[in-house]
């Protein structure tokens, strides 16, 4: 307990040095000079600014469903066509570009304000690099860790952004929307968790405008916020009062609004899809070949070579952390537990099944890893 005055009143806290008060100044302006400087050294300014659209790997797929996007929605006011040069006419904008949904609206919206499409396209780019440390800061806040430690967690989210070998490699590689929704599932877990703890309105509309732009971005966001925001909604279910129930269900619907669009088509050409268990099936082997930094099966962990340290680093502290809130019994330890859990166990056991392995399970770790960042700067 802090001590008092013989009148009552807490005494002052002492004044703190003007190298203190400029600490946490000093290290978002450095936060920031890395990001960038990082940033322009991966992606020239240009490369993102040219009127040509980023291409190569997978940033070529994305290309031609975009063009066929904007295409078919200012010609004849579909979201989908039929492309006379992919396969002989394949359905584009059906099933396969489910993944590519938020970054052909935001390449169409930006044309619309006379941007020439190409910087449209490579601007989401730009966003994807530049959210990464401020999207985990401010869910790390809401999750109510202090400025410090917050920005702490952006830093280590960062990190892995760049040094981490299979994410590096996904968003190098053109799985840019999909590592975009990793962190961005953030927001509307640690929306909910605030919501339930203060009740305010300005956090459920967060909530409501968070959970359909992440499934927007990706639908696999989905399989990363079911456990933790099932998880919340249950363990206070007992104490939600009318209102609370109409939060959570506008949020839902409006998730299903936001996305009625696309998934009203993929419905109607569902006939089209194919097994797609071939890449990305993680199992038990790979756990220790990326302890090592081996890279055992490309095809699984991704082309570039396995650097892990940061990994290894946000779960072991992350580890540490939600032993110390289970102990405490902080209310972050089961929502946090549930988002980071689960999420391991299908990457890395995901392969052994046939059903897991249609959603490539081990990008699932990219989630895994944001979320535990979180309790992993609390340590």
């Amino acid at each position: 307990m802090s001590e008092v005055t013989g009148d009552g009143a807490a005494p002052a806290a002492p004044a703190r040095s003007p190298w203190k008060r400029a600490a946490l100044p000093a290290a978002f302006a450095a936060l920031v000079v890395v990001q960038l400087a990082a940033l322009f050294y991966f992606e020239p300014p240009g490369l993102l600014f040219s009127d040509v659209p980023a291409s190569g790997r997978d940033l070529d797929t994305h290309i031609e469903q975009t063009w066929r996007f904007t295409e078919a929605f200012d010609g004849w006011g579909k979201t989908w066509s039929y492309d006379p040069h992919l396969l002989a006419g394949w359905p584009n904008g059906t099933i396969f570009d489910a993944d590519n949904k938020g970054w052909e609206l935001w390449t169409w919206a930006w044309t619309k304000l006379g941007v020439p499409r190409g910087v449209a396209f490579n601007l989401f780019l730009l966003f994807a690099h530049l959210a990464v440390p401020w999207v985990v800061f401010f869910s790390a806040r809401l999750f109510g860790l202090r400025r410090g430690t917050a920005l702490l967690a952006g830093a280590l989210g960062l990190a892995l952004w760049y040094a981490d070998g299979f994410l590096h490699w996904a968003w190098w590689g053109g799985m840019t929307a999909y590592t975009v929704s990793a962190y961005a599932c953030l927001l509307p877990v640690a929306f909910f968790f605030r919501y339930l703890a203060d009740r305010r309105i300005r956090h459920a509309v967060g909530l409501a405008a968070t959970l359909p732009l992440v499934h927007l971005i990706h639908p696999y966001a989905f399989f990363a916020l079911a456990a933790p925001m099932l998880l919340l909604y249950v363990r206070a279910f007992r104490t939600l009062r009318p209102r609370d129930h109409a939060v959570a269900g506008i949020a839902v619907a409006a998730t299903l609004a936001a996305n009625a669009w696309w998934l009203i088509v993929a419905f109607r050409f569902w006939h089209y899809a194919s097994d797609s268990g071939v890449l990305g099936a993680g199992e038990p082997k790979h756990l220790l070949t990326d302890w090592l930094g081996l890279v055992s099966d490309r095809d699984a962990t991704g082309a570039a070579a396995m650097r892990s340290g940061f990994r290894f680093l946000a779960l072991g502290a992350a580890a540490l952390t939600l032993a110390f809130w289970r102990r405490d019994r902080d209310s972050r330890f089961s929502p946090l537990l549930a988002a980071v859990l689960p999420l391991l166990a299908v990457a890395y056991l995901g392969g052994l099944s046939d059903a897991l392995r249609q959603v490539q399970p081990y990008r699932l770790i990219l989630p895994a890893l944001f979320f535990a960042v979180i309790p992993a700067a609390a340590l």
